[in-house]
């Protein structure tokens, strides 16, 4: 969840296994669960798996319009790289046309004034 609370997408996470390439011991793929809650209420998991690449691996999530995601793991990971968007709220929104009529409406007087 975002500090902030507001609405989010989680584009992408990279992850690794912690123990990936220490001492050459990888004993298996990793499984990771994610856990999306969205703004209309729903919930949604995802599986990803971890396979025994040395090194972060790159996965596309693509969720859009999150209040909060989690993941779960059998193994010790790391992550970096999250990229995700923040939401523009509802007000933010219903504001932008009433400020590009405004804009426009002081465009037009300006050139009538002008003439």
């Amino acid at each position: 969840m975002k500090d902030n609370g507001q609405l989010f997408d989680l584009l992408s996470i990279q992850l690794d296994d912690y123990y990936n390439g220490m001492a050459g011991r990888v004993n298996s793929d990793y499984i990771i669960d994610f856990t999306f809650k969205y703004a209309s209420g729903k919930e949604a998991k995802k599986t990803v798996t971890l396979d025994r690449t040395s090194g972060f691996q790159a996965f596309n999530l693509n969720e859009t319009n999150l209040r909060s995601a989690s993941w779960m793991s059998s193994g010790y990971l790391r992550f970096d790289n999250i990229q995700s968007n923040p939401v523009p709220e509802p007000t933010t929104l219903a504001l932008l046309p009433l400020a590009l009529g405004g804009a426009l409406l002081a465009s037009r007087r300006r050139k009538a004034a002008a003439k």
